[in-house]
């Protein structure tokens, strides 16, 4: 699986300073002259200088860190570059340029699909040498379903804001499906993270396509959503490659979506997660105001009494990382209850 290098930088992103908005939600984000910036610390009084000076300014913290020496990801917006320059000159803090034109690294990052591929291979256009558009997805989805019948079943579990389908994919080659221990894998909860869906139908590409991992098949069901939220997902290809949450309608008139991962019932509104609908971590106005969080958590509770038991879960959400559980104590596993650990 050849990965492309933008997309694990933009994993790394931990907080914004914005989703660089433009005045019609319809226009296109460019992030022309935008650079990221990799800052070097010495001293816990220079991390500490720098971090504030990020919340000073509201920059978007691509790598962020308490610890010395330990290299400081920022996005710094043309307006701010040179005052940015005197200011860590001033201080004497180091610091190099990783990304000089955000824009041409987005316009570079992704391979135009292999054409030869899917004329020869036509029954659908996946592959996993670049990154591919939500209807390729969903068309790969259908073909293993329609292909595999006996093992792949395809399941509308609901409708985004946009009244996009959202799917899970059911991988079981028992005479009983729905019946034996089951691991649950959901990837795409941030539009942004294109990896992560192409993590998943990668996934589903080896345990349904590749015969030698059938022995992963035995005793145990697979449930996994490759793209919890599909409408943040297709904004990020045709409008704003930065964006991050879903596409709902706040209380404020300028500012959209609500970060789904902190938008499931468990310490709702707890640490890590703001009020703020303009915020990259707005918690929405209630827990599960969005539909994508609430079908997915309505899914998982049906199938609690398989689910629950599997100690396995994987998500490709930040950085590059595989995401067990979220906030939760060691001790409690993710499958108690899925909105217990986002």
């Amino acid at each position: 699986m050849h990965l492309l290098p933008f997309a694990w930088l933009v994993l790394g992103c931990v907080f914004c300073f914005c989703q660089a908005a433009p005045t019609n939600d319809d226009d296109f984000v460019s992030y022309s002259e935008f650079q990221v910036w990799k800052i070097t610390t010495r001293s816990n009084e220079e991390n500490k200088l720098v971090l504030q000076m990020i919340r000073h300014y509201g920059f978007e913290a691509w790598k962020d860190s308490d610890a010395i020496s330990a290299p400081i990801g920022v996005l710094i917006p043309p307006p701010f570059l040179e005052e940015m320059k005197l200011k860590l000159a001033a201080t004497n803090i180091s610091y190099e340029v990783e990304i000089s034109d955000l824009q041409t690294a987005i316009n570079d990052e992704n391979a135009s699909v292999n054409v030869s591929a899917i004329t020869t291979k036509m029954a659908h256009k996946m592959d996993w040498t670049s990154y591919h558009r939500l209807d390729d997805i969903y068309g790969y989805l259908k073909y293993l379903a329609d292909t595999y019948p006996k093992l792949v079943r395809l399941i509308d579990i609901g409708t985004s804001y946009e009244d996009r389908p959202l799917y899970v994919v059911r991988i079981s080659n028992s005479s009983s499906p729905d019946t034996q221990p089951a691991v649950w894998i959901d990837l795409g909860i941030h539009a942004r993270e294109w990896i992560s869906p192409a993590v998943a139908t990668y996934i589903l590409h080896q345990l349904v396509e590749e015969p030698t991992n059938v022995g992963l098949l035995l005793n145990v069901d697979w449930y996994i959503m490759p793209i919890m939220n599909p409408d943040g997902y297709e904004y990020t290809h045709m409008k704003n490659r930065l964006w991050r949450k879903t596409r709902s309608k706040t209380s404020s008139k300028k500012c959209r979506g609500v970060d789904a991962n902190r938008n499931f019932g468990y310490q709702w509104g707890g640490a890590g997660s703001s009020r703020d609908p303009c915020a990259i971590k707005f918690r929405g106005a209630n827990a599960f105001s969005e539909p994508e969080t609430l079908a997915t958590s309505n899914f998982i509770t049906e199938k609690s009494k398989q689910i629950k038991e599997t100690r396995l879960i994987g998500r490709n959400q930040s950085a590059s990382i595989i995401v067990t559980r979220w906030s939760c104590p060691l001790k409690i596993s993710f499958y108690q209850h899925r909105e217990s650990c986002q």
